[in-house]
């Protein structure tokens, strides 16, 4: 036996240096331009299989003759085709062509093959009685393996059962960049505090499951967003991973949440590089920044000038209330004037208010310092001195309760006291209907995209107290949708995203019609309601199916060209291009497609 070492590589490039190439002895091999996009390296080590004779007798009448064994194969290498490709070559098989040419001194036919588990990773296929063509007869896939050991094998048929001579092929299967990064370690939501200091804010990784650099991910912002996200926030890639950094201070006043897209990106220098997106919610918490805002305050109120002495003026509590509370609890109640109401302007906080009565006749009005509540004093003369006509100005300041102790931030406003008690308000929508959109398969909590300028999703309701307060829910949406907030005070901009993305499907629901309502949580419960319109985009999602999986069709032998002999159909669920009308037949194989013509569009 004698052994020979034959490398050769095939990669995509469009020659082969000749540091890839290894050989000994006198072993030629030529490579010319191709277009491969794997590594194969071919070690001859030629030996015989079974009792190691090169010789053995043959009885075919003939015992006096002796078989001679076949001499060592001479592989001759050629690269044809494309291994990523589904093509197929004349003799049906595609891939790398590797010939082999063998010798036997009685001039036997000699028998090519291949042995070992993965033989039928290749196809032998005889080309002459010592000639033999190697192809590659599957597509290679880097992620499930790297290498491939072939036994290729070679007799004259009279060496006897299971005596080969064999030349060992190694396949190595180079990378391509066929896989896109995947997100495996993302927050989904981030919350900091208005006023932070530029830095690090969330820390993110994705993976590839491709080699080299075509594994290798950087990060980045997605492009196209608003520019107030590419003002507040960048990417870096830090040790592998991703971090989103804030770039600029955030303002809990101006916004409360950001949606900020990232990209992760293949370092693929050559042809399409393979990217992922995620999105980071960002939330901004409130910190003791502003002054108490009033959300229930009338300018005039009215009152009839000749209130009787403990008479419910403005009061809905019943008799038997007024006789069982305390004397100060009557006594306000019996007198009301009118009711303010402010919050905290940091409406993350929430602090507790203090009102006073800080300008104006404080010995005829007085005001509940934890409630708000203004009643009247003492009897009222509009015709007398401290009347000033029937009209008052009362001067009234809300103060923030800071939780440690002490006192905080202040507001005050004036309020005319005429003759008349505040009307309620129901709360309102800035829009009478909504129209939006959402793409088909959108992952659950994906918001909607509202269309239209006109379409402000605010609702508001300027009542006092808790008839100022509502809550915000759907109806008739089949519990595919959600709005948050839940519930408001006074104004509130609602966001309506998917709660169950497995039933927003185009194929089967183009438009969802449904209502939002806001209804308040007194007890009277005014409420509005405004439709809603969602339009469901298509997407790509479903492959063209024929309309039948065989068609079968008899034609003269002397038909002539041009005649149509069959019509192929098929039909796609999505619509427009992305379905039937986007169709076309592309190719027709078989032993006659030579002589058959296929219209791409009609089949």
């Amino acid at each position: 036996t004698s052994t020979r070492d034959l490398l050769f590589r095939l990669q995509n490039r469009p020659s082969l240096s000749p540091d890839w190439l290894r050989r000994t002895k006198t072993q030629h091999l030529q490579v010319p331009t191709c277009g491969w996009e794997c590594i194969a390296i071919a070690k001859a080590n030629l030996k015989i299989h079974g009792d190691g004779s090169h010789r053995k007798d043959i009885s075919e009448d003939r015992s006096s003759v002796v078989n001679k064994a076949p001499r060592e194969m001479e592989p001759q290498h050629r690269l044809e085709g494309n291994v990523g490709r589904k093509g197929r070559k004349a003799g049906g098989m595609v891939g790398v062509n590797i010939r082999l040419r063998g010798d036997d001194p009685d001039g036997d036919v000699l028998i090519f093959g291949a042995l070992g588990p993965e033989a039928g990773l290749v196809t032998v296929e005889n080309t002459g009685d010592n000639e033999a063509e190697v192809y590659l007869a599957r597509e290679l896939d880097h992620e499930t393996g790297t290498e491939h050991q072939i036994l290729l094998s070679l007799t004259d048929g009279h060496l006897g059962q299971d005596n080969y001579i064999t030349h060992s092929l190694l396949i190595l299967v180079e990378d391509t960049n066929d896989n896109i990064p995947v997100f495996t370690e993302l927050p989904p939501s981030v919350v900091i505090q208005e006023h932070q200091h530029p830095g690090v804010i969330a820390q993110f990784r994705a993976t590839d499951r491709d080699s080299g650099a075509f594994g290798q991910v950087v990060y980045q912002l997605a492009p196209n967003q608003d520019a107030e996200i590419l003002d507040h926030f960048s990417v870096s890639t830090v040790k592998s991973g991703g971090v989103l950094m804030l770039e600029s201070e955030l303002d809990f006043e101006v916004k409360r949440l950001y949606q900020v897209v990232v990209e992760a990106l293949d370092r693929a220098s050559l042809g399409e590089v393979n990217t992922a997106q995620a999105t980071i919610l960002v939330e901004v918490s409130d910190i003791p920044d502003q002054p108490p805002e009033w959300v229930s305050v009338a300018a005039v109120t009215r009152i009839p000038e000749d209130v009787p002495l403990f008479s419910p003026v403005g009061s809905n509590l019943p008799y038997n209330y007024l006789i069982m509370s305390t004397h100060q609890q009557l006594f306000q109640q019996t007198h009301k004037v009118l009711q303010v109401k402010a919050v905290d302007g940091d409406r993350g906080i929430k602090n507790d208010i203090k009102y006073s009565i800080t300008g104006g006749p404080e010995h005829l009005f007085g005001i509940n310092e934890d409630t708000g509540l203004v009643y009247s004093k003492a009897m009222i003369d509009r015709e007398s001195a401290d009347a000033r006509n029937g009209a008052f100005i009362l001067e009234i300041t809300a103060m923030e309760v800071v939780k440690t102790g002490g006192k905080g931030l202040s507001i005050s406003t004036e309020v005319t006291v005429i003759i008349e008690d505040v009307n309620d308000e129901i709360p309102k929508f800035k829009s009478e209907s909504y129209v939006a959109e959402i793409s088909e398969n959108a992952q659950k909590n994906t918001p909607v995209t509202f269309l239209g300028q006109n379409m402000i999703p605010e609702v508001f309701d300027h009542d006092q107290g808790t008839n100022g307060t509502f809550k915000l829910f759907l109806e008739g949406d089949d519990n595919m949708f959600e709005v948050t907030p839940s519930m408001g005070i006074n104004d509130a901009t609602f966001m309506i995203r998917v709660k169950d993305q497995n039933r927003i499907d185009f194929e089967q629901t183009k438009v969802i019609n449904f209502t939002i309502v806001a209804k308040e949580v007194s007890k009277k419960g005014e409420e509005t309601r405004a439709s809603v319109t969602i339009y469901v985009r298509d997407q790509n999602d479903n492959p063209p199916q024929f309309l039948a999986k065989k068609y079968e069709v008899t034609i003269p032998e002397n038909i002539k060209a041009g005649a149509i002999i069959a019509k192929i159909k098929a039909d796609d669920k999505d619509s427009g291009y992305f379905g039937t009308e986007g169709i076309r037949y592309t190719a027709i194989t078989g032993p006659i497609s030579s002589a058959l013509v296929l219209d791409n569009l009609t089949g």
